[in-house]
């Protein structure tokens, strides 16, 4: 599997688009990141049936994507754990969704939930100690 692929399968799974997920300026190569945990991961000879199974589709589409890849016994835990990936910054164990660990304090803080929900992530802010003492203009 290459970058360029894996930043496509999530990009799937997510429901952002590439140019999110893999910046044409990305200062902070998390599809770098979050590729170098799948591989690190992720046995080898199931990475190559994630891969062969997404390039296999022809046109790729969520549908299609849930049916083959998601719905499938033993790519499904891993495409869920992707997902989790994105959005929290988390590696959960496919085998065991309870296990996991924070990948880095910039996967933590540039996890899609914040983004998503609106919010920053908890323990971080971009503003001012206090900010939420002052009624916002809006």
């Amino acid at each position: 599997m290459t970058l360029d692929t894996f930043v496509k399968l999530s990009s799937i799974l997510t429901g952002f688009a590439t140019a999110v997920l893999k910046p044409q300026n990305d200062t902070q190569k998390l599809s770098e990141l979050y590729f170098g945990v799948l591989q690190k991961e992720v046995d080898p000879s199931v990475l190559d049936q994630l891969n062969t199974t997404f390039l296999n589709i022809s046109a790729p589409d969520q549908a299609t994507v849930k049916a083959q890849i998601v719905d499938n016994t033993q790519l499904g835990p891993i495409s869920k754990s992707i997902t989790k990936m994105w959005y929290l910054g988390i590696w959960y164990t496919p085998s065991d969704p309870a296990t996991g660990y924070v990948i880095s304090s910039i996967a933590y803080k540039n996890g899609m939930v914040w983004s998503t929900m609106y919010a920053h992530p908890m323990g971080y802010s971009e503003e001012n100690f206090g900010y939420w003492e002052t009624p916002s203009k809006t």
